[in-house]
């Protein structure tokens, strides 16, 4: 009886091991490329602030906060004409990829006027990504947004 189980066992074990060694060949990918990591994508956000009456605000500070699909929060300040631009690279999401970007005066009167904190946001959809590799490169987008900003009121 003894005799007959090991015998059993061992061509069961045997069955078992051509079988798996039969499935590991046919989960072959035909020679292509493995890849491993995450889909990335990068972008520029090319921006300018100015008041109502289009007078560019140097001097202000500028931030984009951490969120789902933005790793780490951003700050930046403005040039002599307004402008400033975020370069960032994401792990982008399903769907479009909505980005906060908060302007505060930092320095009072001094840039021309004493002016309110302003939130806007700028939206990257999925079509606006060009140029991806089509692996795991997703792309590259550029939105330029204008950002307006009142004076506060004298208190």
């Amino acid at each position: 009886m003894k005799r007959l189980n090991r015998a059993y066992i061992k061509g069961t074990n045997w069955a078992l091991s051509g079988l798996l060694t039969l499935l590991g060949f046919s989960c072959d990918n035909g020679g292509g490329m493995a890849e491993y990591g995450t889909p990335m994508a990068t972008y520029t956000v090319k921006g300018k602030v100015v008041t109502d009456k289009g007078t560019a605000i140097p001097q202000l500070q500028v931030i984009v906060p951490s969120e789902e699909y933005v790793p780490h929060s951003d700050t930046l300040t403005t040039n002599a004409q307004g402008e400033f631009t975020l370069n960032n690279t994401i792990f982008p999401p399903a769907n479009d990829l909505t980005l906060k970007i908060m302007t505060t005066d930092i320095d009072g009167a001094a840039n021309g006027g004493n002016f309110a904190p302003d939130t806007s946001s700028v939206t990257i959809k999925r079509e606006d990504l060009k140029d991806g590799d089509g692996h795991w490169y997703v792309g590259h987008a550029e939105k330029k947004i204008t950002i307006t900003l009142k004076e506060k009121m004298n208190e």
